[in-house]
């Protein structure tokens, strides 16, 4: 193993790095700084049942293709797209200022935040196009619980120049190396789930996680762009996260939820087979054609079914509900009673509103899945049905989800830390998320602006 060492003016040497150690060696003893572990500090190897069908990288889902997979079963859903949406806005906020934490207002009973405008930071947060960065990253967390943030380090290497984003689903992780303690590599590709020779891209990974300890490590690398993982937490995988409502692709909801617009669309489309019985008199036939009896098998039915076919035509189909219907009544030749058509009505065993409920119902389940209390989109909790939401419950159901936000946009930003340190920022200086939000009308504004 190669190994990197910086001297002092004097010719002594003031740090090391052995290339491929977890170790970063000072000038006092050789060994690790005072401020780190005596031990290296790394991850138990990850469990093998994740990594079972691994290669030179492990498989993303069953079949390598998860991200596509789940991908296409949520964007038939309309509901559950736009609640992901939506939780993807909420965590964007209206922006991202740096900022530093002075102290706690006991009055208020907030953090007393003071927004900091440092020209450098202003530069890397610019050239790294941080709104569209972190709109892009949100929505990958939304949809994947994963992000992988690039950094792009200068030519000297003595700064990180800028984070950029590339879709979460193009990344796959290679298998934990025992020797370095760490996922050290990721490989990058538009190709899954076979990308051919010369179709993926191999990238150097940080543990970020163990962050603190990765600076010392980059800062003695020869690398210029590294790949920094983040993940929601998973209480099993140690590869790739499962979002919570993966939960509704396993157990049936959105599958139901997603059949539940075709068996409508079959019900509206066939609503007079379902709905009437129409009764046609015998003497109709002999009225309009006097020589039937004498027709054809062939030629009867010809005329009865044009008949019925007609009348299924006119009333059977979205467009053609609530047309009237005329017919001819005339007088039996044996009963002397009038006769006539008649459209009988029939009870209904798969009644339309029925399947509304159901999926209102399934409507709310998804929404609770993703994150976002159904009463943002005026249904009621839990049965799903449209409930006489106000402004109040609105307002409470955002502020409460943008209460309980704050713990996915620390792990959101969980690469600022690491740039702020390599880069040599304020320790202090934090990312936050100013929120909008709603407020009452008796307060003389509609909105009002805090920081998150």
């Amino acid at each position: 193993m190669s190994t990197l060492i910086k001297y002092n003016n004097e010719g002594l040497p003031v740090s090391g790095y052995i290339k491929g150690s977890p170790l970063v060696m000072s000038a006092s003893s050789f060994g690790a700084p005072a401020d780190q572990p005596k031990q290296p500090a790394g991850h138990v190897a990850p469990n093998v049942v994740e990594a079972r069908a691994a290669t030179r990288w492990v498989p993303w889902g069953p079949t390598n293709n998860y991200p596509v997979e789940a991908a296409a079963d949520f964007r038939l859903n309309g509901i559950a797209s736009r609640g992901l949406k939506l939780k993807g806005d909420m965590l964007y906020g209206k922006r991202v200022v740096a900022c530093k934490v002075k102290g706690f207002d006991d009055g208020a009973q907030k953090e007393v935040v003071e927004i900091v405008s440092d020209p450098e930071i202003n530069q890397f947060l610019t050239r790294s196009n941080i709104n569209a960065f972190r709109s892009r990253a949100i929505t990958d967390f939304v949809w994947l619980s994963m992000i992988f943030p690039i950094f792009l380090l200068n030519p000297d290497r003595s700064k990180i120049s800028m984070v950029v984003h590339d879709k979460a689903s193009k990344f796959r992780f290679a298998p934990f190396d025992e020797q370095k303690g760490r996922i050290d590599k990721v490989f990058r590709s538009a190709n899954w789930p076979n990308p051919s020779e010369g179709q993926y891209e191999e990238l150097a990974a940080i543990d970020s996680y163990l962050y603190a300890l990765e600076v010392d490590r980059i800062r003695y690398d020869n690398q210029y762009k590294y790949v920094y993982p983040i993940q929601s937490y998973d209480i099993l995988n140690d590869y790739y996260a499962v979002t919570i409502q993966e939960a509704l692709r396993k157990n049936g909801t959105l599958a139901n939820s997603n059949s539940i617009p075709a068996i409508v669309k079959s019900m509206i489309k066939n609503v007079m087979s379902i709905k009437y019985h129409i009764r046609i008199p015998l003497s109709y036939w002999e009225t309009l054609y006097p020589n039937f009896k004498k027709l054809s098998d062939k030629e009867r039915d010809k005329i009865v079914g044009d008949k019925l076919q007609e009348i299924n035509d006119f009333l059977s189909g979205q467009d053609n509900q609530m047309k009237a219907f005329i017919s001819h009544y005339t007088v039996d030749r044996i009963t002397g009673k009038e006769t006539g058509w008649e459209i009988v009505p029939l009870d209904d065993k798969m009644k339309y509103d029925s399947w509304t409920g159901v999926d209102t119902a399934a409507a709310a389940q998804i929404l609770f899945a993703i994150g976002i209390n159904p009463a943002i989109f005026g249904l009621d909790s839990p049965s799903g049905g449209m409930g006489n939401n106000g402004g109040s419950n609105i307002r409470e159901a955002w502020l409460t989800l943008i209460a309980s936000s704050q713990g996915e946009r620390d792990t959101i930003y969980s690469w600022w830390p690491f740039v702020r340190e390599y880069n040599g920022y304020d320790p202090d200086i934090e990312l936050r998320t100013i929120d909008q939000v709603l407020t009452t009308l008796d307060q003389g504004k509609g909105t009002s602006k805090t920081v998150s």
